[in-house]
Formats: structure tokens, C-alpha cells, sequence
């Protein structure tokens, strides 16, 4: 039988979710109302074969050693995590670009459209998969902004979001 885990993960930046499959990561949430009700949907469209129970596997296990090592800037040390991820084909499009955005580096969302290689496809369209990301941190999504270079659009907020990319500049210290 497939399985789902699921382990709250407190954080500098308030609890996450993590959910994974035996292949790996398949969720980093914000335990928000609002995400916890996008979790639940997607784990119910994708996974709803899959007894959850509330525990850790190794894949969560390594997530938290990754979020030990982001917060406390060890860059170096941050593990390899295997994602088990499920969405439409631009949705993972966009998903593999956002693991190529520089640590402390942004990108507009028209940037990430061309970057994907569909430079017709809006900056909206690609700010919709950015929301709909899987795996919060992992997939740096913070890292991209609008055209301007302000900040919009973050499930932990933008308080966060631009802590989190100050933290990656070296400009303040979270404390894990």
C-alpha cells in the first residue's frame, strides 16, 4: 500500500508541513490556513490512494536536516532532497526552474517565463505555479518577484519572503 508522512516542523519562520511518499518530499507547507487547504487538495488529487500517517520518514528526516542547514547559512551542507512532486507539465516547468535561481539572487516572473522557454506565457501564469508550489524553501519561489523588483506574493507572507532573501544576502541572522 502507499503511504504518505506527515511531520509539523517548527522553523524560524513559524511551523511548516512536510509530506512525503517513500520517493520523497512531495510537500514543504506553511501551516496556514490557507495552504493547509491547498496541501489537503493536492493530496487528495494526487495521493488519495495513500494511507497518512503522522510521522517522519527519511525524506522528512533530511528535510529538516536541510532546514537546520539553510537558517543557520550552512549553503554547503545543504542535503540533497528527492522530491516526489505532481502537477501539470508547465506547473513542473516551473518548478525545476525555481531550483535554478542563485541563493540571494531574484527573478522576475516574465524572467522565469522566458527562462522556462515560453517567453508568450504571462508573468501571471507563472506567479499561479509559483503559488501552487509543492515545496516551500526548496523550491525557492521567495526568490522571484515582479517586474519591478517588488515584492508580491508569498504563502509565509512578504515579511518572510523578503527575510528570507535578506538571510541569503547575509543581512540578518534567523535564529533556528
Amino acid at each position: 500500500m502507499n503511504q504518505t508522512y506527515i511531520k509539523n516542523i517548527d522553523t524560524p519562520i513559524g511551523m511548516m508541513t512536510a509530506i512525503a511518499t517513500q520517493q520523497g518530499i512531495c510537500a514543504l507547507e506553511h501551516d496556514i490556513d490557507v495552504r493547509r487547504s491547498l496541501w489537503k487538495r493536492r493530496v487528495n488529487r494526487y495521493f488519495s490512494n495513500a494511507a497518512s500517517t503522522v510521522k517522519s520518514n527519511i525524506h522528512i528526516e533530511r528535510t529538516e536536516l536541510w532546514l537546520k542547514c539553510y537558517f543557520n547559512r550552512e549553503w554547503k551542507d545543504l542535503p540533497l532532497i528527492e522530491l516526489d512532486l505532481r502537477g501539470s507539465e508547465f506547473e513542473m516547468q516551473v518548478w525545476d526552474a525555481l531550483r535554478t535561481i542563485p541563493l540571494g539572487k531574484t527573478l522576475s516572473y516574465g524572467e522565469l517565463a522566458i527562462q522556462i522557454g515560453r517567453p508568450k506565457s504571462s508573468a501571471r501564469a507563472v506567479g499561479t505555479a509559483c503559488k501552487r508550489n509543492p515545496a516551500s524553501l526548496i523550491l525557492p519561489c521567495h526568490r522571484v518577484v515582479g517586474s519591478n523588483s517588488k515584492l508580491t506574493g508569498y504563502a509565509g507572507g512578504l515579511e518572510n519572503k523578503n527575510n528570507l532573501l535578506l538571510h541569503e544576502q547575509n543581512i540578518i541572522t534567523f535564529r533556528s
